[in-house]
């Protein structure tokens, strides 16, 4: 079989000849090199010291390594400590580095996905799982069975900088299902742990209350009893207006649990139905948190002079929402633009003049069939508005 550069696969045979190249190599390196191999060995190092890009240095490595220039170690300790996904290679497996701690370690402090390429034993040393959960919550995945059941790995994989939501899915059952453990995890993991927790947890009513009160939209994956639970809604919209999407038909058309979402999110109203779509209290709420939320009214409430000059007042682009017949309302283009000069683009005639972009009375004589969009889009942007 023909081998270059260790491009091989993962037979038997491979894996002699890659302990034999390695022994090789080192006893070569060990007995000295010459003048010009140790310039060139400088000349390298101090190209990776000193700031030279990434692939730069990686191909340094890699020419440095094939001449036997530094340990095969070194190499491969270097390799994975900037893409820890250097330890999958055909040529670290056949090598034998996938059970050696050190380089396993090392390729840990990049990232703990790679925890899958390591050796049985390391997915059951503490320290490396440990290193690897830091870096990547999801690792836990990989980890050896009895790891899977230490508290404080569990704990760093949920809750740590690095956490992943799907964590406690990994954990052993037992875990799962302690109510006081679980509520540990929702608290470090902004509630998403509850996703991995025992179906009897994910319908305890104090754990759900914990978790959407930090991020609502995991309601979307809740079981559907909490969806229907009014309390848990309520704590939902109020944290994120959107949960509302998630939450059972009958409560997107309870009033105060759609004022809440408006309240924290305008465009929330798209997900309204009934006659809670039609309440003013409600349309007031959401137009002055998000104007362009008028998009999701009637047709006939886009007539409602007060509704329309709310919603341009907050955001003067809803005026591409409004019903035609006031887009060529004077008072409602000037407030429209006032906030938001772009909104001139959606105003109609009499009420501003597309020669001029001029609100009201103008004199200039050019009319907007005349221009195209192209001439409207360069005075938007390079003219200044004169009211």
């Amino acid at each position: 079989m023909l081998i270059y550069r260790g491009y091989t696969s993962d037979s038997d045979s491979d894996v002699w000849y890659w302990e034999r190249r390695r022994a090789h190599r080192t006893q070569r390196f060990h007995r000295g090199a010459t003048r010009w191999q140790l310039w060139i060995q400088a000349v390298g190092r101090l190209c990776i010291a000193h700031g030279a890009p990434e692939r730069v240095r990686d191909l340094i490595w890699e020419f440095m390594a094939n001449m036997n220039y530094v340990d095969e170690k070194e190499y491969r300790l270097c390799r994975v400590r900037r893409h820890a996904e250097a330890l999958s290679k055909p040529r670290c497996k056949a090598c034998g580095f996938i059970a050696d701690k050190e380089v396993v370690f090392a390729a840990m402090t990049r990232s703990g996905a790679a925890l899958k390429h390591a050796a049985e034993h390391l997915r059951a040393d503490w320290d490396v799982v440990l290193m690897a959960v830091s870096t990547c919550g999801a690792a836990l995945e990989h980890a050896a069975e009895p790891l899977r059941a230490d508290r404080g790995l569990v704990l760093t994989a949920c809750g740590g900088p690095n956490r992943s939501q799907w964590a406690l899915r990994w954990a052993a059952p037992h875990l799962q299902d302690d109510q006081e453990f679980v509520a540990l995890c929702i608290e470090g993991s902004r509630g998403w742990a509850l996703i991995g927790a025992s179906a009897r947890l994910q319908a305890d009513r104090k754990l759900l209350l914990a978790a959407v009160v930090q991020d609502g939209s995991l309601l979307h994956f809740l079981p559907h009893e909490a969806a229907a639970d009014r309390e848990v809604v309520l704590t939902a919209v109020r944290q994120n207006g959107q949960a509302l999407c998630s939450a059972a038909w009958e409560l997107r058309g309870d009033k105060e649990v759609v004022l809440a979402a408006v309240a924290q999110d305008g465009r929330a109203l798209a997900y309204t139905w009934g006659g809670v779509r039609r309440d003013r209290e409600v349309l007031r709420t959401a137009l002055a948190q998000d104007g362009r939320a008028i998009a999701y009214v009637g047709e006939e409430l886009r007539l409602d002079r007060e509704l329309v000059l709310a919603a341009v007042t907050q955001d003067g682009r809803a005026l591409e929402h409004v019903a035609h017949q006031l887009r060529g309302d004077a008072e409602v283009v000037r407030t429209a633009v006032a906030q938001n000069q772009d909104a001139v683009v959606y105003a109609l005639e009499p009420a501003v003049c597309r020669a001029c972009l001029r609100v009201g009375a103008c004199h200039c004589g050019r009319r907007w069939a005349a221009m195209t969009t192209a001439m409207l889009e360069t005075l938007t942007y390079h003219r200044d508005f004169v009211p």
